[in-house]
C-alpha cells in the first residue's frame, strides 16, 4: 500500500512539470521575435494609422493615446530593419518615448508640457507656388512675446521659439502686401518639420471701380484720377429713400444738400465746387454702363419749376438702394475722356447687384421709422392771452406799424382799426378781444402728424455657371411730418447674365418704378407756419368753418 501511494505521487510531480514545459512552450510560440526584418514604406500619413499597419503586419500590440498622435505624420522607406529599428524611425521627429515588452510596444509622450527651444523653419508661397519674398512672419500667443521675422528672396523664414510647450496657445501669423493674412496653429508635428504656408490674393484689390469706355470694367489698380469707392452697406440709411441722399457726408469733395423738408425731395448735389453759374450743376448718373437721362427737362430758373423738379425727382429716383452693389464717384476732369463734357460736373457710377452662381437665396428686408410731431411744449412762446396783452401794450405805447393794419376780426390791431373805422362798437371790440384771449390755436396740431415710414424689399437671386438671375421688387412710403407730405413708391428689377463662351456673354437689365409724391407748393412751409403764427389768430370761425384773415401780399 506504501509504495501505491508512492507511485501516485511521483505520477503527479510528473505530470506538473509536463504541464509546466507546454505552458512555456505555448507562450514562446506566442511571444514575437524582435529580430525579424520587416520593409515599411509610408508616405506622409498620420502616425495613428501607420502603428495600425504595424500592429497588423508584425503581430506586436500596439498601445498609444489617439488624440496624442493623431496630428503627427510619418514618412519612411526602411528595407530589411528590425522592429524596434522601425519604431524608432516613426517617432524620431516627435516627443515620443517607446517600450517593448514581450508582444507589447507602447508610445507615449515624452512630457506635454515640457518647455524647450525649436527652430521653426518654412516658406511662403502664393497660390500659383512662386515664392513670396519680405512677407511679415510673426509668433504670437497668451502671455507670450510676440517675435517676428520677415521672409528672403526665397520665401524662407527661420524662427527661434524659446521656451516652447505645445499647450501653449502660440499661432503663427504671416501677411504679405495684397494677399489674405494666414494664421497656423503651432502644435509639435507643425514645428517638427518645415512649414508651407499658401497666401491667397486679396479679392478687395481686384474690386470692380469704374468702366474704362462705358462699358467695360476697369479693376482698382489700374485706375488713375481721382475717384471714391463706397458699398451700399456702408452708406444704407433707414431713414432715406435715394441713394442721393445716403451719399451725405460719406464722400469727401462731395456736397449734399437737401433744399426742401418734404420727403422724397431731390437734393442738390456738387462734386468740387460749382463748375458754371448758369447751366447746369447736376453731376452724371450711369448705372450699369447706361447713361441716366433727367424724367422731365425742367428750367430750375424760377421758384415754380424748381419745386417741380424736386417733386419729380432726378435720374436715379427709380432705382431702389437695396439693389447696389456699389458707387464710384469720378471727381476729376479724366472723366471727361470717357463720358464726354457731361461729365464735367462729376461722374457717379453705380454698379447693381447681379445673380451668384451659389444656391438659390431669398433675401426680404424692411425698416420702420416714427417721427414725432412737435409740441408748443418744445418752445417758450406766448399763448393767446399773453399775445393779446402784448399786441394791447404796443399799440398803447404808440408804436407805429410798418404797414396799416388791416382791418379784420382775427387780430387785436385790425379790431383796432375795425373800431377806430367805425365799423363795430365798443362793446363788439370787447367781445371780440375776450374770444381771441382763449383762442390758443394749435397750429402743430393742425399742420403736423406722427409720420410713420417704411421700406420693404424682396430679392432672389441664384443661377449656375453659365447663366445667373437676380429679381427684386421692393415698395417704400415715407411720411413727413406736415400734414399732406408723403411720398410713395414701387421699384421692380430682373437682372439675367448668361456666359455662352469666354468671348460672348450678355446681360439683360429690366427696371420699373411707380412714384408717387404729394407735397405743397412754393413758398409754403407748414412747419415754419406753424411756428411764427400767433395763437391768438383763430383756425375756425364760430360755426365749424374755416377762418380765412387778411394778409398783405406784393409782387
Amino acid at each position: 500500500m506504501k509504495n501505491f501511494f508512492l507511485r501516485e505521487k511521483t505520477y503527479g510531480c510528473f505530470l506538473l512539470i509536463v504541464a509546466m514545459l507546454f505552458c512555456w512552450t505555448i507562450e514562446s510560440l506566442h511571444a514575437q521575435d524582435t529580430s525579424k526584418r520587416y520593409d515599411w514604406v509610408c508616405n506622409d500619413e498620420p502616425m495613428p494609422a501607420v502603428l495600425k499597419k504595424l500592429e497588423q503586419t508584425s503581430g506586436f500590440k500596439v498601445l498609444f493615446t489617439y488624440n496624442e498622435l493623431q496630428d503627427f505624420k510619418v514618412t519612411l522607406n526602411l528595407k530589411k530593419q528590425p522592429i524596434e529599428k522601425i519604431v524608432q524611425r516613426i517617432i524620431a521627429s516627435y516627443p515620443l518615448s517607446y517600450q517593448i515588452e514581450e508582444n507589447y510596444i507602447t508610445i507615449s509622450l515624452v512630457n506635454k508640457d515640457r518647455k524647450r527651444s525649436v527652430v521653426l523653419k518654412g516658406q511662403v508661397k502664393d497660390a500659383t507656388g512662386e515664392p513670396l519674398p519680405g512677407a511679415s512672419v510673426e509668433v504670437k500667443g497668451a502671455n507670450t512675446m510676440t517675435i517676428g521675422t520677415v521672409s528672403d528672396m526665397d520665401g524662407n523664414f527661420y524662427l527661434t521659439i524659446s521656451n516652447f510647450s505645445a499647450s501653449q496657445k502660440r499661432s503663427l501669423i504671416v501677411s504679405f502686401v495684397g494677399m489674405k493674412k494666414e494664421s497656423v496653429r503651432l502644435t509639435d508635428a507643425v514645428v517638427a518639420k518645415p512649414v508651407e504656408v499658401v497666401l491667397q490674393s486679396d479679392n478687395m484689390l481686384e474690386e470692380v471701380v469704374v468702366v474704362d469706355d462705358g462699358y467695360n470694367r476697369l479693376p482698382r489698380k489700374d485706375m488713375v484720377g481721382a475717384f471714391t469707392t463706397v458699398k451700399a452697406e456702408d452708406i444704407m440709411m433707414p431713414a432715406y429713400q435715394s441713394v442721393d441722399q445716403m451719399l451725405q457726408g460719406k464722400i469727401a469733395g462731395m456736397q449734399v444738400i437737401n433744399s426742401s423738408s418734404r420727403v422724397g425731395a431731390t437734393p442738390q448735389i456738387t462734386i468740387r465746387g460749382t463748375s458754371t453759374l448758369l447751366g447746369n450743376r447736376t453731376p452724371l448718373w450711369v448705372v450699369d454702363g447706361v447713361i441716366q437721362e433727367e424724367p422731365l427737362k425742367i428750367d430750375v430758373s424760377s421758384q415754380l419749376t424748381g419745386n417741380m423738379k424736386e417733386l419729380i425727382g432726378n435720374e436715379i429716383s427709380w432705382l431702389n438702394p437695396n439693389d447696389i452693389e456699389n458707387i464710384t464717384v469720378l471727381k476729376d476732369a479724366s472723366a471727361t475722356a470717357i463720358y464726354g463734357s457731361r461729365a464735367s460736373n462729376g461722374v457717379i457710377v453705380i454698379t447693381t447687384k447681379r445673380g451668384s452662381t451659389e444656391r438659390m437665396s431669398v433675401r426680404y428686408s424692411a425698416n420702420f421709422s416714427l417721427r414725432q410731431r412737435p409740441c408748443y411744449d418744445l418752445y417758450d412762446y406766448m399763448n393767446s392771452k399773453e399775445r393779446i396783452q402784448f399786441s394791447k401794450e404796443v399799440y398803447d405805447a404808440g408804436a407805429r406799424y410798418q404797414q396799416e393794419p388791416l382791418p379784420q376780426k382775427y387780430t387785436y390791431e385790425g379790431l383796432m382799426a375795425m373800431f377806430n373805422n367805425r365799423m363795430i362798437t365798443e362793446s363788439e371790440f370787447k367781445a371780440q378781444m375776450q374770444r381771441l384771449e382763449t383762442v390758443n390755436t394749435d397750429w402743430f396740431d393742425l399742420l403736423t402728424r406722427n409720420s410713420l415710414s417704411q421700406n420693404h424689399s424682396l430679392s432672389i437671386s441664384g443661377g449656375s455657371q453659365k447663366v445667373t438671375y437676380n429679381a427684386s421688387v421692393g415698395y417704400s412710403r415715407n411720411e413727413g411730418i406736415e400734414v399732406g407730405n408723403e411720398n410713395n413708391q414701387f421699384t421692380s428689377r430682373l437682372n439675367v447674365h448668361a456666359e455662352f463662351n469666354k468671348r460672348l456673354k450678355v446681360s439683360f437689365n429690366l427696371n420699373g418704378s411707380i412714384r408717387n409724391s404729394d407735397g405743397y407748393g412754393p413758398g409754403v412751409n407748414p412747419y415754419s407756419y406753424a411756428l411764427n403764427t400767433s395763437r391768438a389768430v383763430p383756425a375756425f370761425e364760430e360755426d365749424g368753418s374755416l377762418a380765412y384773415y387778411k394778409n398783405y401780399y406784393t409782387y
